[in-house]
């Protein structure tokens, strides 16, 4: 088991042993005891890096995955759709998009008709299958499951900006860099003929601006690492259920 730590709330935290990509995030169910741990959040991550400073001697800077998943049109002024495709080195994998009501700009739409990132509060929510050898598909487990647990996410593109309560950059907040509360959304412009946008967990890293920096990277081959929390300040940590 990787160093344990404590997050500002007294909770633990602790890498899990070597990287895992994007495929292996829908399967780590096992590694982990979820009765009293869970994986990280991208508001855990922010801690760990901000608050309790903890990020370094847990994850050895490695880039974490979080227990979100997200999902964007490679056109910042496109709705979502029905299908979010993303290929790399060949492979599609085709995010699902469903039509569940979420609220965005003050009003109740469909997610396929937002003009955001799409967030799911866990990957739990989300199951993949390989539909042939070079196709994956993304989609809900239970679109019932997903009532208060997908949200739209105006999130800022390459650049800095105020949070959400989950610690997502928003667009509609844009900060300067010397502001300590700012954070740093990144994502993908480069895309293969064929992907309409990007998806997969949001990965954060301490790179530059004393680690004040968020990334929703992607990349499905890229391998970071995956940090553990627990549910509570006393529960312990655990490597296998």
């Amino acid at each position: 088991m990787g160093a344990v730590n404590l997050l500002s709330d007294r909770r633990p935290i602790r890498a899990m042993e070597g990287s895992v990509n994007q495929v292996q995030m829908f399967k780590l169910h096992g590694k982990f005891n979820p009765r009293v741990e869970g994986i990280a959040s991208v508001r855990d991550i922010n801690d760990a890096l901000n608050v309790s400073k903890v990020y370094t001697t847990v994850m050895c800077n490695f880039w974490v995955r979080t227990k979100e998943f997200g999902v964007y049109h490679r056109d910042p002024k496109a709705p979502l759709g029905s299908e979010i495709i993303y290929v790399e080195k060949g492979v599609r994998y085709i995010h699902l998009v469903p039509d569940v009501p979420v609220q965005f700009d003050g009003k109740e739409i469909s997610l396929r008709k937002a003009v955001a990132m799409g967030v799911y509060d866990s990957i739990d929510l989300l199951k993949v299958e390989q539909t042939n050898i070079s196709d994956y598909t993304v989609s809900a487990v239970d679109l019932a499951a997903l009532a208060g647990k997908v949200r739209a996410v105006d999130f800022m593109r390459n650049s800095w900006a105020l949070t959400d309560e989950h610690g997502f950059p928003l667009a509609s907040q844009p900060a300067s860099s010397s502001n300590l509360a700012a954070r740093h959304g990144w994502t993908g412009m480069h895309f293969e003929d064929e992907s309409n946008g990007w998806q997969g967990s949001p990965t954060l890293d301490a790179i530059t601006f004393d680690g004040r920096d968020v990334f929703m990277g992607c990349g499905w081959p890229f391998t970071p690492k995956v940090a553990i929390v627990g549910h509570s300040a006393v529960a312990p940590l655990e490597t296998t259920a």
